[in-house]
């Protein structure tokens, strides 16, 4: 059997576009199915930020807390002061012959509690911890009126003493209190496709989460679980999310999305697939029958356009125009040999021509946007990718009493299956021998 040049090229378009839509299944299959994993998002912190000094009050020995570059005393809100809190003992009365003072540090006795990240501990937090390894001194020694300096090093989940005692008269002491307050230091995040649990995408170099597009009506949604420090001072976040399309994804939204979620295609949308040419030769008899055909001719035309309609696929069948037309070519059944019956045959068909309009490629994108095509999307979606950015772009605050922190976060379309779903978006049917 001889087959030409040109049949061979199409067989080969055909059957790269069948690999291509494999390929993009099982991409899907295989990526969407597997368990549950989660992401992190660690925050950089400055733990001095995160410590609270509380001085007591002692008549004998006077007890202060600065922050740097402040004036203000006895700190009791974290202090924002990169390189530590001073503090600063004074003994009384200014008469005083040993104005010396030792400094220690130690663990604040306690029944622990749930103060190690969200964990409860049976036991007391600092149990086998040293002090030193949370909070240094400057200073082990210093005089009356000398500042030190305290400096966070990590977080902790126990109160820490810090006492000056008087080198002359150790009766004579005073102490302050520090704590660590509740922070964020890390964001875990779980995806889901429908609903389901999937494999958390690792995160590109330009700082985007990709996922496949899959053209199903069904939507990415992320869920963020902020990961604590250790802490003695709770705290209570509100998060708030916030996002809009990217600029270069061509199209926006007239209000904040309020939840992380990108859609994994159009909803909403119908694509038929481009007719062949049977079909649309039934079209055409069908038409003339309705148009231009007199009754002479109303039974070969008829007849040629049943031999036709029955000979085209179950899927070509289903198309929204073969069944327009298809109701159209009932109106004439049984009344091509008169006249009269013909042409009244011919306007009910013609008001059943008349009435027909075409599936919608469009559809909705995120609840917000009203995307012409599927084209369309993958157009948009591409041009984000050759732009180093997400489809969408949300910014998440946890905001807290003592704290907040925000998070960026972006999302869009895998490239490889905006390639193949562009690919594909060729409708086979098409591609005639």
């Amino acid at each position: 059997m001889n087959i030409s040049k040109q049949t061979m090229k199409r067989l080969a378009v055909i059957l790269s576009a069948m690999l291509l839509l494999a390929a993009t299944v099982l991409s899907v299959v295989f990526g969407l199915t597997s368990s549950e994993k989660t992401g992190m998002v660690n925050v950089d912190m400055n733990h001095n930020d995160n410590i609270i000094v509380t001085p007591e009050t002692n008549p004998a020995m006077m007890m202060s807390v600065l922050r740097a570059g402040d004036n203000t005393e006895n700190v009791i809100q974290p202090s924002g002061d990169t390189d530590g809190i001073s503090i600063t003992a004074t003994i009384g009365p200014e008469t005083a012959e040993n104005k010396e003072i030792q400094w220690t540090v130690k663990w604040k006795e306690s029944t622990g509690g749930n103060h190690s990240g969200g964990t409860i501990k049976a036991i007391d937090w600092s149990e086998g911890k040293n002090v030193t390894d949370y909070v240094v001194l400057s200073e082990e020694t210093s005089m009356s009126g000398e500042s030190i300096t305290i400096t966070c090093k990590q977080d902790f989940g126990e109160q820490i003493i810090v006492t000056a005692t008087s080198a002359g008269t150790p009766e004579i002491s005073a102490s302050c209190t520090v704590d660590y307050c509740q922070k964020i230091k890390s964001l875990d995040y779980t995806f889901k496709y429908g609903g389901n649990a999937m494999t958390a995408p690792a995160v590109d170099s330009d700082g985007v989460y990709r996922v496949d597009y899959t053209g199903e009506e069904k939507s990415y949604t992320v869920e963020c679980v902020p990961v604590y420090t250790n802490y003695t001072v709770d705290d209570e976040f509100v998060k708030n999310v916030s996002g809009q399309f990217a600029n270069a994804f061509g199209y926006t939204s007239d209000k904040p999305f309020t939840q992380i979620s990108l859609q994994a295609g159009l909803f909403g949308c119908v694509n038929e697939p481009a007719l062949s040419e049977a079909a649309e030769s039934f079209i055409s008899d069908i038409e003339l029958l309705a148009g231009s055909a007199g009754w002479q001719i109303g039974n070969s035309v008829l007849e040629k356009a049943t031999t036709t309609y029955n000979g085209l696929t179950e899927a070509e069948k289903t198309h929204s125009k073969i069944i327009n037309r298809y109701q159209a070519m009932q109106k004439f059944i049984g009344k091509c040999g008169n006249g009269e019956l013909f042409y009244a045959a011919k306007a009910e068909a013609q008001a059943v021509i008349s009435v027909y309009t075409a599936s919608s490629p469009s559809g909705s994108f995120n609840g917000e946007a009203a995307i012409e095509s599927v084209d369309a999307l993958l157009t948009a979606a591409k041009t984000c990718n050759d732009a180093g950015t997400g489809i969408l772009e949300y910014t998440i605050t946890y905001t807290g009493v003592y704290s907040e922190k925000t998070f960026t976060f972006k999302l869009g379309y895998t490239a490889s299956s905006v390639s193949a779903a562009k690919t594909m978006n060729i409708s086979l049917p098409s591609v005639m021998f």
